[in-house]
């Protein structure tokens, strides 16, 4: 949502990352993880978009976000996300073998829940099927170890860049029927804060 309330705008979707951030995960990584995601989806926002300007708007918001995060937050041990995420564009971009990518991905990457890790893994895992919304959610599922985790901002940014006409229309049928949530409902209200 700090990126979907910032379209194109990926400085102020970090900051507002940052800022909801603050409360509970108030580290230079954490922020800077959840300032990658929000920048990437600020970014898949602008008409024309494409998967490389996206993963260079993470990596642009991520480096944000840890300066930010290192200004007001704590600094605790751990690599760096941006960095992390450079590698894992590199990983995603190598070939197009995804079976092989995602591997390569959970092997020098990891696929766990440090945010060193699971924010590179979805930025890789969006720019190895390309931005397609399903396959990002597939590919997430099969990396293994934290797969919602993975899965999640990995569809995230995917969702914002093709929009709801790129996602398998029985699976979002699915998902409002067993959950009882309305995503067309809820995404066009999301889209009305951005008029106001």
């Amino acid at each position: 949502p700090a990126g979907w309330l910032h379209p194109g705008n990926v400085p102020s979707a970090a900051r507002a990352a940052a800022l909801i951030c603050e409360p509970t995960h108030n580290t230079q990584i954490a922020i800077s993880g959840a300032a990658a995601v929000a920048g990437a989806c600020a970014a898949a926002m602008v008409e024309n978009a494409d998967v490389g300007a996206i993963a260079g708007a993470a990596v642009e918001a991520s480096r944000l976000g840890e300066h930010i995060g290192l200004a007001q937050g704590r600094e605790v041990a751990g690599p760096s996300v941006p960095r992390r995420i450079e590698r894992a564009i590199a990983i995603a971009s190598s070939g197009d073998d995804l079976r092989t990518i995602l591997r390569n991905l959970a092997d020098e990457i990891g696929a766990g829940l440090n945010t060193y890790e699971s924010v590179p893994a979805a930025i890789g895992v969006f720019v190895a099927v390309r931005g397609d919304v399903d396959m990002a959610a597939i590919a997430s599922a099969n990396i293994g170890d934290d797969t919602d985790t993975i899965g999640c901002m990995a569809a995230a940014i995917a969702g914002t860049f093709c929009g709801i006409e790129g996602v398998n229309a029985r699976w979002v049928d699915l998902v409002t029927k067993v959950n009882g949530v309305d995503l067309r409902d809820l995404a066009d209200r999301l889209a009305a804060l951005n008029r106001n």
